[in-house]
């Protein structure tokens, strides 16, 4: 697989009524194949770290003019579609998930530069070159991309896996760590959706912690990495953007949605 390489002007700008996915794409092979910030050394650095941690945080995710849309379309999303969602999941062992979420159809549908990320060719080949395996869209829809919000005191998103290998986290809105809303996990896990042991793997494995700023972006081998979201303490604000992509073993598999279908009243 080959990205070629464009000549693009660093004042170059997303015009809305012209295609924004060739535009956003265009940015983005600039981005991290033009302009030197991801050098070798970089990129084989932020391969070991997810080899080793099934996670890594990724700097220099986008270019301010990809950020800058992407909040504002965001805000615009979180206003018209936000719903907020309290329950428990039985195939996570009755984990938590207490949040105000926005659709996979409302962003397709609303949104034009966060399905234009997701799909951009230049984000899969710089991600499959951290991931070391080839990366593809998934092959659910309604799982491509997601927005979440918590707000509350007591907000989470309780112990789980996801149902596809790649998961992408980036942070609109965090709060400081002494507050809640950090990311806690364990690597080389296994989901038994009929027996979730959810209590096993926390009474037999470390739990790491990760924590996180506005404007970071990190990556996880979700689909064998439990993790969860800490409960907030006060009521403040934590709103990601989640992008879940798949690999090829992935669709070699039957794979149930009962997580998104739940929460998301698919």
């Amino acid at each position: 697989m080959s990205i070629p390489l464009l000549d693009m002007e660093s004042s170059f700008s997303i015009n809305h009524s012209e295609d924004v996915s060739v535009q956003v794409d265009q940015l983005l092979r600039k981005h991290y194949f033009e302009r030197g910030l991801f050098t070798d050394n970089l990129l084989q650095e932020l391969a070991n770290s997810f080899q080793n941690e099934a996670y890594v945080k990724i700097p220099n995710f986008v270019p301010p003019v990809i950020e800058t849309g992407v909040r504002g379309e965001v805000c615009n999303l979180l206003d018209q579609h936000a719903v907020r969602r309290e329950l428990f999941l039985k195939v996570t062992s009755n984990t938590p998930r207490f949040m105000e979420n926005v659709r996979q159809a409302d962003i397709k549908q609303k949104g034009k530069i966060i399905p234009a990320i997701y799909h951009s060719e230049a984000l899969m080949f710089f991600l499959s070159m951290i991931v070391k395996d080839e990366v593809i869209l998934c092959p659910f829809e309604e799982e491509k991309y997601l927005i979440t919000r918590m707000t509350q005191s007591g907000d989470t998103h309780g112990w789980h896996w996801d149902d596809y290998s790649y998961s992408l986290v980036w942070f609109m809105e965090a709060p400081p760590p002494e507050l809640g809303g950090t990311l806690e996990l364990i690597p080389n896990t296994h989901w038994d959706k009929e027996n979730p042991n959810v209590e096993y793997y926390l009474e037999h494995f470390p739990v790491q912690s990760r924590s996180h700023a506005k404007g970071d972006v990190y990556l996880i081998k979700a689909d064998t990495t439990m993790h969860r979201v800490t409960p907030l303490r006060g009521n403040i604000t934590r709103t990601i953007v989640n992008m879940a992509w798949a690999n090829k073993g992935d669709l070699e598999k039957e794979i149930s949605h009962e997580t998104i279908i739940d929460m998301y009243d698919i």
